[in-house]
């Protein structure tokens, strides 16, 4: 995913981050509306969620941490990932013709399919399954 989104340079991100904590609101804005922020919030949700699926790996078996890593991959991803940015970054394309998005790389479903993956595995990972964890509730 990283070398699809691009990754900016140190001072590129340096400038984006400058810029978003300016006083200027017109400045803050155009920071939060840039590709240089897109591709740094991207690169940021998609390596914390990297840095957890590896922790996860290289933990043994039923580990209590387990649920725990799995809320912080849900989590970056329910929460990090903004359409915009995919736009931004030109995963998602504007069709003028139609006035739609295209999205050939199926990137809108990516978070929440991600998200409710790593949802079913806290529940998986606490000795249930979805159906079971499900039948506590009316």
């Amino acid at each position: 995913m990283r070398k699809a989104v691009g990754e900016n340079t140190p001072e590129e991100d340096a400038w984006s981050e400058e810029a978003a904590r300016s006083s200027d609101h017109l400045r803050s804005s155009g920071a939060f509306n840039s590709i240089l922020h897109a591709r740094r919030a991207l690169n940021y949700t998609f390596g914390e969620c990297a840095r957890y699926s590896q922790k996860l790996v290289r933990m043994p078996p039923s580990h209590p941490l387990e649920p725990v890593l799995w809320t912080h991959v849900a989590e970056h991803l329910s929460d990090d990932l903004n359409e915009m940015h995919f736009r931004l970054v030109g995963l998602k394309k504007h069709i003028a013709n139609f006035d739609a998005w295209s999205d050939e790389y199926l990137v809108s479903g990516l978070p929440r399919t991600a998200a409710k993956l790593a949802h079913r595995a806290v529940i998986e990972s606490l000795g249930y399954t979805e159906r079971s964890a499900s039948s506590f509730f009316p």
